[in-house]
């Protein structure tokens, strides 16, 4: 279907946003679908939502590639469905929630600071960044943390990990670490022990991708083509 449509990848990511919160009645934020077609680091300002405008985050590759290295994704065990969380958390803030209009006002400002540290190579400061906006997270519903969860951080922090997030809305799911450059191994030994489970994590800068594949009429694959285009890899025939 996507490959018949020709879209670019902020339309497949409006449509995608589209189909989870119209045709499923999901409460979702777009940030999610935009950073998944988008592909690469990217600064995304959502304004007002469900608008988003994305730049991308260019940095030099010696600051890519350390990054990379020192990332640990590490799945918590445990799943849920995000859209109960999100309906709680607007409507505190609708309510005029204290704790959570503070909270937000966070999350709205580390992606700034974020995007400077990441330019300047500060991985200590992202790490503290990382902390900070994962303490606002909290603060926001009482779900978005678990005991599995809060076990992980103990667990990573002791073995000297420096930055701690919990991915989406939490409650579940994966958990995102920083470590030192030369303490990887040890906290990913770690983590490990305690029983969660290390997924792949790679910096992706090639963003959503489609082709197309041609048959003759006996079902013969004759040829599979992709063109890239505005960023991404669209079908080509």
């Amino acid at each position: 279907v996507l490959a018949d449509m020709h879209l670019t990848p902020h339309e497949v990511a409006v449509l995608a946003h589209r189909l989870e919160t119209e045709e499923l009645g999901i409460q979702s934020g777009v940030q999610d679908q935009v950073a998944s077609a988008m592909g690469g680091i990217g600064f995304h300002c959502i304004d007002p939502y469900p608008s988003v405008s994305s730049s991308p985050v260019r940095l030099p590759a010696n600051i890519s590639l350390e990054l990379e290295s020192r990332l640990l994704l590490v799945y918590t065990g445990e799943s849920h469905l995000s859209g109960d969380v999100h309906k709680s958390v607007i409507a505190d803030y609708e309510a005029g929630v204290q704790r959570t209009v503070d909270a937000i006002q966070t999350l709205r400002e580390t992606p700034l600071w974020a995007k400077s540290a990441l330019m300047r190579g500060d991985f200590v400061e992202l790490a503290e960044i990382m902390n900070i906006n994962n303490s606002a997270q909290k603060r926001l519903h009482p779900r978005i943390t678990t005991e599995s969860i809060e076990k992980l951080e103990e667990v990573a922090r002791d073995a000297g990990a420096m930055g701690f997030k919990v991915n989406g809305a939490g409650g579940g799911g994966s958990v995102t670490l920083l470590c030192a450059s030369d303490n990887v191994r040890q906290v990913e030994a770690a983590v490990k022990r305690a029983g969660f489970q290390i997924l792949p994590c790679h910096l992706d800068y090639r963003g959503l991708r489609t082709w197309v594949t041609v048959r003759d009429g006996r079902g013969e694959r004759l040829f599979g083509r992709a063109r890239r285009q505005a960023g991404t890899a669209t079908a080509g025939q």
